[in-house]
């Protein structure tokens, strides 16, 4: 069984480059429109709501009121990382969502202790992006109007 296990990390390590370079070859022509017109204050504002989604999705998960296919819709999956890559994201960003993306195989075939520790990674990892980045003035509007549909409405 430790040997088995042994192999499904080894497995797991590997991964990250199989699916930088997947992330690397495919764009979504829209999205790397929308992405070039991007400002640095939006992507610093994306980045930072990004590792906040991340610290809630990792305590929902380890609380059991989420799935890991719920986590992976919303913001652990190989495409939310070709995204996140497009707008350059930082590097420690795109680290810790294809951690999230490897959670459900790391409880599974390396077991729960290996996935707490995945879990914290992610979370300090995050706290990482948010203590480094700088809030912008353009941070102020409210990220929810834009999501409700509601641009002209400022909080």
């Amino acid at each position: 069984m430790r040997r088995q296990n042994t192999q499904a990390h080894e497995s797991l390590s590997q991964a990250p480059r199989t699916l930088l370079h997947q992330a690397q070859g495919t764009k979504t022509s829209s999205f790397r429109s929308w992405s070039r017109h991007m400002t640095t204050p939006e992507n610093v504002r994306t980045q930072r709501l990004l590792s906040i989604l991340s610290m809630g999705l990792c305590d929902a998960l380890q609380d059991e009121t989420i799935s890991h296919d719920e986590a992976e819709l919303l913001l652990f999956s190989p495409h939310m990382m070709r995204l996140c890559k497009n707008i350059a994201a930082s590097k420690l960003l795109l680290d810790l969502i294809h951690l999230g993306t490897e959670l459900h195989s790391i409880k599974r075939l390396v077991g729960t202790d290996e996935w707490n520790r995945s879990l914290n990674e992610i979370r300090e990892n995050a706290r990482f992006v948010l203590a480094q980045s700088e809030v912008t003035d353009s941070q102020l509007d409210s990220w929810v109007d834009r999501l409700l549909g509601n641009d002209s409405c400022r909080s």
